[in-house]
């Protein structure tokens, strides 16, 4: 959910640089984040953006196994999907 993503953010008092840089990204990633044209990420990105925003990951994202999404190259992963729950 990428306006909850942000609305939670502005909340905590992050900018996009502030939360980027609490989980090891750039501004960027944030922004595309917030702006729903990302559409995977990592499972420990996804937790550690939920951790610094005091969140549960699925507040924010939905679990998706890495064969389905097809974007890590190894399939015995898990990536979280941006958006929501259909």
């Amino acid at each position: 959910n990428p306006a909850a993503l942000q609305r939670r953010r502005v909340r905590e008092g992050f900018t996009q640089r502030d939360l980027g840089m609490l989980v090891g990204r750039s501004h960027t990633t944030i922004y595309h984040l917030e702006k729903g044209s990302m559409k995977t990420l990592s499972v420990e990105l996804g937790e550690a953006i939920a951790r610094r925003l005091k969140s549960d990951v699925e507040d924010f994202f939905e679990y998706e196994s890495a064969e389905r999404a097809g974007t890590l190259e190894s399939g015995s992963r898990s990536t979280v999907r941006t958006g929501a729950a259909a």
